[in-house]
């Protein structure tokens, strides 16, 4: 008879050809969005992806960046401050080579590896196979709620990456140099597709503060560590802030997103800036993020270090006040709710969880 340990080794040939889970994550992202109704609805849902098609294909023509309303019926020649400008000239490019199939391409792509990266992370941390990919299905159905083909798409893949360094650097799996180095050229590249880039900087400061807290309750022999570890958040903060003013519109455009989420017409009749509609099916995959994160505190009852709950604290408490901060919650949630449910299954007896 032989070896089980023989049998269950994949041969060098089969491991050379047969994707790996995470791959084929991707994989299944990719073609569902690009083969199913999500095509459609990724660029027929609102406007705004025609009409960041054809500011894109304004600078495009012109060699600049737009600097006037050129497109508004009620506010022509108005100063314009483009928080989006990259993102709008990579759809003009994608959309004037494919057409409207370009545009859902790119969109595809950046969908596809969010949840691509929160998969790898969670696998990273030890989790479980089935567990992650439970946990990474739930997390991507309430940001495919906002999954359009629009420049905030950028937004969720940073916030990915933000939240998974900030998250190793916290557990000291991430040295500083990388974490300074990394998230500033990051920075750079969001502020210049998406004014949502003041995510980067509350994450930031909710580490900053979880680092401060612990240092403050730490004892003699903990607080060197715990006093350079908020030095390199406040030198990342800098650094950060440094790199948002790396754009077309310098200063400004800082300026303009703080009055654009201060606007309180803006924030009253824009659907999405308003606060999730219980009412509505689609914000179904919220309140099974709520769930779950409910019946974490209740079956699993978690340890959470002050970080951890300062950030379950401020993105539900965000989420709830705008509904677009709900991908966000869920983005920076999972991980911690994974890193409990695999725990605490690990420590269950295996009877019980197969009874």
């Amino acid at each position: 008879m032989m070896d089980p340990a023989v049998i269950e080794q994949p041969s060098p040939l089969r491991r050379w050809w047969l994707p790996s889970i995470n791959a084929v994550l991707w994989l299944v992202f990719f073609f569902a969005m690009n083969l199913s109704i999500a095509r459609v609805m990724m660029v027929a849902s609102d406007s705004d992806a025609c009409w960041h098609w054809q500011q894109g294909n304004w600078m495009l023509q012109h060699r600049t960046i737009l600097r006037t309303e050129i497109f508004s019926h009620t506010r022509p020649g108005a100063p314009l401050v483009e928080m989006w400008w990259l993102s709008e000239i990579v759809s003009a490019l994608a959309g004037n080579l494919f057409g409207w199939g370009g545009i859902v391409l790119v969109a595809s792509v950046v969908c596809a590896t969010i949840a691509w990266l929160l998969h790898r992370q969670l696998l990273a941390e030890g989790n479980e196979l089935l567990l992650s990919t439970a946990l990474t299905l739930l997390a991507t159905a309430e940001c495919a709620t906002h999954w359009l083909a629009r420049p905030h798409l950028a937004t969720h893949l940073m916030v990915v990456v933000f939240a998974w360094k900030l998250r190793w650097f916290d557990r000291g799996r991430t040295t500083p140099r990388q974490l300074v180095v990394l998230l500033p050229l990051l920075m750079a590249l969001w502020v210049n597709l998406h004014g949502a880039f003041i995510i980067g900087f509350v994450l930031i400061g909710v580490y900053l503060t979880g680092a401060v807290v612990n240092w403050a309750r730490a004892s003699a022999e903990q607080q060197p560590a715990l006093r350079q570890r908020a030095t390199v958040l406040v030198a990342l903060g800098i650094a950060c802030s440094v790199a948002s003013l790396l754009n077309p519109n310098g200063w400004r455009l800082p300026v303009q997103v703080i009055r654009y989420t201060t606007n309180p017409l803006m924030m009253g009749i824009t659907q999405e800036f308003l606060p999730p509609n219980f009412h509505d099916l689609g914000t179904l995959p919220f309140v099974l993020m709520l769930v779950v994160t409910l019946l974490t505190l209740l079956i699993v009852r978690p340890r959470l270090n002050v970080t951890d709950k300062l950030l379950l604290v401020t993105w539900l408490a965000l989420s709830l006040r705008m509904a677009r901060n709900g991908p966000v919650f869920a983005l920076v949630a999972t991980p911690i709710l994974a890193e409990h449910w695999n725990a605490y299954l690990g420590a269950a007896a295996p009877s019980w969880i197969l009874r």
